[in-house]
């Protein structure tokens, strides 16, 4: 009866944060986060570099709640806004967000953290994903879903190297050949191109480690 009320108590989390949290993740999110941080290895510093309206943000307490306790702490940083400007190569835009979706809210965010007692295990950074260089703690877990182009990736992908612990987990959403406003999404190629193993879950979130990253 006690596992029954356990599962069913957290299948009621994963519909609270639905509910609450617009976005685009669903079941395979949900499934491979639980997956993860129920692995043999402490993930005590994880970042989310992309946060929207928290729906990841509360998949991920939920599952490191269940299997970590509240020995955990999440940096999670997105611009929350549109109206800061995105970042540019040159005079060019490299990533373009779809004004006619809801906007990235740190609010919902919080509200949601707040609901499920993790307030004290996540740190919220406002601004563009290059202020994650600041962080002085090791990294044990990183999840990129920020601008989708093959620039931004490649970019966070070796920022969260620096930062990372020896056994730091990367991974990140959108492997998949999609476009927003007509701009190709770069995720596949940058993966291809920083690592040289990863897996694939659920068919778009990838995975790989610090040993087979690519020097």
């Amino acid at each position: 009866m006690h596992i029954y009320n356990k599962i069913k108590f957290f299948s009621f989390e994963k519909k609270m944060i639905n509910y609450l949290c617009e976005g685009w993740s669903n079941k395979r999110h949900w499934n491979f986060f639980q997956e993860v941080f129920s692995r043999k290895k402490k993930f005590k510093n994880i970042a989310l570099l992309g946060v929207y309206r928290g729906r990841d943000l509360g998949y991920m307490c939920s599952a490191l709640k269940k299997n970590n306790g509240k020995d955990f702490h999440i940096y999670a940083i997105d611009l929350f806004d549109f109206k800061t400007p995105f970042r540019k190569v040159g005079n060019k835009k490299i990533w373009q967000q779809d004004t006619n979706i809801l906007e990235p809210s740190i609010q919902n965010s919080k509200k949601i953290v707040k609901l499920l007692g993790c307030k004290k295990n996540v740190t919220f950074i406002k601004g563009d994903f290059l202020k994650i260089k600041k962080l002085k703690s090791k990294l044990d877990f990183a999840y990129i879903d920020i601008g989708h182009d093959y620039n931004t990736t490649f970019q966070a992908i070796d920022i969260c190297k620096k930062l990372g612990s020896e056994n730091i987990v990367f991974s990140g959403d959108d492997f998949y050949d999609g476009y927003t406003l007509g701009t190709p999404w770069g995720v596949k190629k940058a993966v291809k191109k920083k690592f040289k193993k990863f897996k694939i879950h659920y068919d778009y979130i990838w995975e790989s480690s610090l040993k087979n990253y690519k020097i």
